[in-house]
């Protein structure tokens, strides 16, 4: 007798869609996990053997960097390569949904331009580092407006 749900069989369009659930489990993982504590900072995912990618988090509305963003920014200035290197450290810079918008812009800035110091303070030359200030237009996790969200304070230090 054959099943009728057709569960002992394969359908070639389910093989076809296995990587786009997969990748969308992958996503529902990550967006329903705990948020990170403000002060955390971890190395983000490589997009490819060439490149590298840390991600400095801050504190609700400020620019300053605490002990573990140094640690993070240190690592990656290291990766980065001295005075001598040529490759681009390209730093991404965001702020969560509370407050106005031209604010979060500022403030995504001056976060940016903290991180941009504290590598230029580590050796790299200013000219390899490259800033776009994102704001609150551009959120790492989608939340509504007003939310004051940790993962979406940071700054992405991406080395090319």
């Amino acid at each position: 007798m054959e099943p009728r749900s057709g569960l002992g069989r394969r359908s070639p369009r389910r093989d076809v869609l296995r990587p786009f659930l997969l990748v969308a489990t992958g996503a529902l993982v990550v967006s329903c996990a705990a948020p990170r504590p403000p002060e955390a900072a971890s190395p983000a995912p490589a997009a490819s053997a060439a490149e590298r990618a840390y991600i400095v988090f801050f504190e609700w509305g400020s620019s300053a960097i605490g002990e573990r963003g140094r640690q993070v920014i240190a690592e990656a200035a290291r990766n980065a390569g001295g005075e001598g290197a040529a490759g681009r450290v390209e730093l991404q810079a965001y702020a969560d949904r509370s407050g106005r918008s031209n604010r979060n812009q500022s403030l995504s800035e001056r976060r940016a331009e903290a991180v941009a110091a504290e590598l230029a303070r580590r050796g790299l030359r200013r000219e390899r580092i490259s800033v776009r200030a994102h704001g609150e237009s551009r959120s790492f996790v989608p939340t509504r407006d007003g939310v004051r969200d940790p993962q979406n304070r940071g700054v992405w230090i991406v080395l090319r």
